[in-house]
């Protein structure tokens, strides 16, 4: 008879375990599953900042680019506008040597410089400047000059030939330059020209 109760008790107690066992798992289950939702949330929000962060960096490089070609485009303007200010048409600088007048016509579109250099009286030169050129970018001027030219004391007609070299200021107002003659031993003479 005390088998029976205890038998009955037991059989109780495994009847009532059975539902609290299961509701017990079920619980845990959720536990479970509420924290895999919850890693899940956490993985989105990161992977949503990854690719914000990353948006950010591709726009501020889109960003940079553009200033980029804004400043290049801003240089080769700068530049254009350079180019467009020396003068559409040719500018002539007259100045003297030892007495003599020199005449540079200068072509800042073509880059020719052309010119004279003269003497009248006893003393006599008749020269024309050739195969002169100016460097637009250093506004440095070489050309070469030949004609004839007679001293008083001599009487007779004599060739002259030279080069003549210098630079124009950045204003565009001066020439200032050396007159260099082809005659062994002669001297350079260094002189002035303005517009």
């Amino acid at each position: 008879k005390r088998f029976c109760k205890i038998l009955t008790v037991l059989a109780l107690v495994i009847l009532f375990s059975v539902p609290l066992f299961g509701i017990g798992c079920k619980k845990e289950f959720q536990r479970d599953r509420g924290a895999e939702s919850v890693a899940e949330e956490r993985l989105a929000e990161k992977e949503e900042a990854l690719l914000a962060e990353k948006e950010n960096e591709r726009m501020a490089k889109a960003e940079e680019e553009k200033q980029a070609e804004e400043e290049i485009s801003s240089d080769e303007t700068e530049i254009i506008e350079n180019d467009n200010s020396f003068p559409n048409e040719p500018v002539t600088y007259t100045g003297s040597a030892n007495g003599a007048e020199v005449i540079l016509i200068v072509n800042f579109e073509t880059t020719e410089v052309t010119g004279s250099i003269s003497l009248t009286g006893d003393d006599y030169i008749n020269a024309t400047i050739t195969d002169g050129k100016i460097k637009i970018d250093t506004l440095k001027i070489d050309t070469k000059y030949s004609g004839t030219g007679r001293l008083e004391a001599e009487g007779e007609n004599y060739p002259v030939s030279g080069t003549i070299t210098g630079k124009i200021s950045d204003d565009l107002g001066i020439f200032k330059g050396t007159i260099i003659p082809d005659i062994e031993g002669a001297t350079a003479t260094n002189f002035i020209a303005t517009k």
